[in-house]
């Protein structure tokens, strides 16, 4: 049998990833030798729980989330120290097909503890403008700093028409109070006020950008002023909030709101220990929702950069856990137990997820040579067909797409191995094998005869 060429690696070429997908004739995608394929920006936020110290090491399991998540925009909360935000880059996240990127740490300049917030983000989507036209990364408040992230989406047009996506991450003053004191909820409406003169006083820049507002907010109830001034009740900000779900009410210890509670995972405590030996995290089960993305009101109305109907989520909660633990056996649901327990051994919160998506085309980054992927038995097959990887990284994402854009297979392949799949009930026609390491992509294609 003959052989087709299957390098299409030409470093003078961009390969395309199209976020909602569009119809595009054949002879475009081969004759461009483009991948065209339907993905989202999705977005997790998460409370890490004093991220890494509390015992044991919690990697793995932090690893087996993100990787049934695959956010390409990951956000947190209770992040200990640089040293702690490169732990988590370095391992929890190094095992994702995704090539994350880490913002800059900023350590917190506000009065309070030394708890952080950070992003990390899928390069191939965003590009995050560090030098931005504010010359601020942080909105300090009389606890802990929001801290500020300001995304353009990498689309085709970025240098002429930039989408920017302004992301700020917070964890509000924690506390319940007893009346007739208010003394946390003030603080927490300080905060958020910190945020929202920022906003106003920046009126320029915000009112023609997207914004998101994610963090550990701490509130009991829609009531609360904090919450009623991040969704502008009076009408005077110039970002207006709105809660994705539109689920707003007394959401403490109230089974109403049991499917998006996202606090406590834990009925109780004897295996989140912190530096001293002593158990760390809240208990008591599932009863709070603590966690939000809020997101600004055009991005409700606005295709350039729109939610995801229906992609709100608070992780891993099956709606029937109601003051019990994540994992309990009755727990049950759409997501399964094993992915319950790792989420159970991880933190006493749960993250939240959601998806955007764009009219827009966004564009990779150009691909290269790096990691060599061979067809053993060649790239004109019937019913099977071999890959092979050497002189790659460690571990490679490897995608199989039809000229549809659609993800036939994804796999996480390990150095010199060869793998097979049978593919004898695809449809005949050619297909492209996309594969990722350290940054760098290259693309191969076959033919199903």
């Amino acid at each position: 049998m003959p052989s087709i060429s299957d390098t299409t690696s030409v470093p003078t070429f961009n390969l395309f990833f199209a976020l909602k997908l569009k119809s595009f004739p054949l002879f475009l995608l081969v004759t461009a030798q483009a991948v065209f394929c339907q993905g989202n920006v999705k977005v997790m936020f998460y409370n890490l729980l004093n991220f890494p110290s509390t015992q044991p090491d919690r990697v793995s399991h932090l690893q087996a989330i993100v990787n049934d998540v695959q956010p390409d925009l990951f956000l947190v909360c209770e992040l200990e120290s640089a040293t702690g935000s490169d732990h988590l880059l370095n391992n929890a996240l190094s095992s994702s097909s995704i090539t994350y990127t880490a913002a800059p740490f900023v350590t917190n300049q506000s009065t309070g503890n030394q708890l952080h917030q950070m992003a990390y983000y899928n390069g191939d989507k965003l590009t995050l403008d560090n030098i931005s036209t504010l010359q601020s990364d942080i909105v300090t408040t009389d606890l802990r700093d929001i801290n500020r992230y300001s995304f353009v989406l990498n689309t085709t047009d970025a240098s002429t028409n930039p989408i920017y996506l302004e992301v700020f991450v917070t964890h509000l003053k924690a506390g319940r109070d007893t009346p007739p004191s208010s003394t946390n909820a003030d603080r927490r409406l300080l905060e958020v006020r910190a945020l929202t003169d920022h906003l106003n006083n920046n009126a320029a820049t915000y009112s023609n950008r997207y914004v998101m507002f994610a963090g550990d907010f701490n509130l009991y109830t829609a009531n609360e002023q904090a919450f009623q001034e991040i969704i502008d009740v009076n009408g005077i900000n110039v970002v207006d909030f709105v809660d994705p779900i539109n689920r707003i009410g007394e959401w403490s210890n109230n089974v109403t709101f049991q499917d998006v509670h996202t606090q406590s995972t834990l009925r109780s405590n004897g295996h989140l220990l912190d530096d001293n030996g002593f158990p760390d995290g809240a208990t008591g089960g599932l009863d709070d929702r603590f966690d939000f993305i809020m997101l600004s009101q055009n991005m409700f109305n606005n295709p350039e950069l729109e939610y995801v109907t229906s992609s709100y989520e608070a992780f891993g909660n099956n709606g029937s856990c109601y003051n019990d633990s994540i994992n309990d056996s009755n727990c049950t649901g759409t997501y399964s137990q094993t992915i319950r327990d790792h989420l159970f051994n991880f933190s006493d919160h749960l993250p939240v997820v959601l998806e955007l998506q764009t009219d827009q085309t966004l564009s990779f980054t150009e691909f290269g040579e790096s990691a060599q992927l061979l067809f053993p038995i060649g790239n004109i097959v019937s019913d099977q067909i071999q890959i092979q990887l050497q002189n790659g990284a460690s571990t490679s994402s490897l995608k199989i797409f039809n000229t549809l854009g659609q993800e036939m297979e994804h796999i996480l392949m390990n150095n010199s191995s060869t793998i097979a799949f049978d593919i004898s009930s695809w449809p005949k026609g050619m297909y492209m094998v996309l594969i990722e390491n350290d940054g760098a992509r290259s693309i191969r294609k076959f033919i199903k005869y």
